[in-house]
């Protein structure tokens, strides 16, 4: 059978697209496969290449910075340092010996400074501030107890209503709130002499605790009277401001004020009730418990805030001159501390007295 010219042209042309053409396809699709694909391998790794420049470069950078800026801290810090130290101030308390610091090797020393319990002129003001030597030469500085008891640097340089306002506030933790318990404490625990009897402040009679607050013929005096302020808690069972005593001169003395007597009505003990130069009636108390009193009013004054006048502070001030405050006072200041919460600073540091 003869195959129709056409047909064979047909199968011809068929046959050259199914053998040449998709190997030909093929060829190109693959070269451009590999050529995309070397391309795109090349631009991955260009890319590749480019961020890890960038972010070496961004490290280093990072890491330049970072160590520029740690420079430039170190480098600041030891600047200012080096520009706050003055090598002429060798303490570094910021006052050179041209500027009056009297004692380089020291910084707790330069004008202005703090006053401190050491013995030392903080000041270079050629003074030592008051109670910071060994008046009694027991190799002990007189304000040491003072300032460990939190007195000494709050008052220091202070006067008047500023140092009333500072021992104020230093008292502050003082507390009391049952009247019977702390008279009891009094006559049992705190004023009991060696021979275990108490005293009465204003004669000497005595008496032996039993437990009550009115031992034999003894009762509490308030050196305050609770008439004029001292009759609620915590004022009116304050230990600073009472002593045991018996009722008599305690119903003697009742409210009046303290003062000099020259002219007396009566006496007991050596206290004495009467009137004094200016005809006011006033109750003096015996020597040894004039300089007590005086501490007890004065800071039951500062304390609740009453004012104390002049004229009665004077004489106040110059009993307190005349009876310091000796050993039983001050461990009796000490115990009230350990019970209520706080001592008397002007037992503790007794130069305060004259600057109230």
């Amino acid at each position: 059978m003869r195959i129709p010219t056409f047909l064979v042209l047909m199968l011809a042309i068929g046959c050259k697209s199914d053998s040449t053409t998709p190997v030909e396809t093929d060829t190109d699709t693959d070269a451009d496969a590999d050529t995309d694909t070397d391309a795109d391998a090349d631009t991955d790794a260009d890319a590749d290449t480019d961020a890890d420049a960038d972010t070496d470069a961004d490290a280093d950078s990072d890491s330049d910075a970072d160590s520029d800026s740690d420079a430039d801290a170190d480098a600041d810090t030891d600047g200012d340092t080096d520009t706050d130290i003055d090598p002429n101030d060798l303490d570094g308390d910021g006052v050179t010996p041209a500027q009056g610091d009297c004692d380089d090797n020291d910084p707790t020393v330069y004008p202005g400074a703090p006053e401190r319990c050491d013995g030392i002129d903080n000041q270079c003001d050629g003074q030592m501030a008051l109670g910071d030597e060994d008046a009694d030469l027991d190799t002990v500085l007189d304000c040491q107890i003072c300032s460990d008891h939190g007195f000494y640097t709050v008052s220091a340089g202070l006067t008047g209503t500023a140092l009333e306002a500072a021992l104020h506030t230093a008292t502050a933790a003082h507390n009391c709130t049952d009247y019977s318990a702390a008279r009891i404490f009094m006559f049992d625990t705190l004023d009991p002499r060696p021979d275990g009897l108490v005293e009465c402040v204003y004669t000497g009679v005595t008496a032996t605790p039993n437990g009550t607050t009115t031992p034999g013929t003894f009762n509490t005096e308030h050196t305050w009277p609770q008439s004029q302020g001292a009759d609620v808690v915590p004022a009116r069972c304050d230990l600073h401001h009472l002593y045991p005593t018996d009722a008599e001169p305690n119903n003697r003395r009742g409210s009046y004020p303290f003062g000099n007597v020259v002219s007396s009505t009566w006496s007991s003990g050596g206290s004495t009730l009467g009137t004094d130069a200016s005809g006011n009636t006033v109750f003096e108390p015996r020597d040894v418990h004039k300089g007590n009193v005086a501490r007890s009013i004065l800071y039951f004054g500062f304390r609740y805030q009453y004012t104390v006048d002049a004229a009665y502070k004077s004489v106040l001030q110059q009993w307190h001159l005349d009876d310091p405050p000796d050993d039983v006072e001050v461990d009796r200041t000490l115990g009230i501390e350990g019970e209520q919460g706080a001592a008397n600073p002007l037992v503790l540091c007794p130069w305060l007295v004259g600057e109230l």
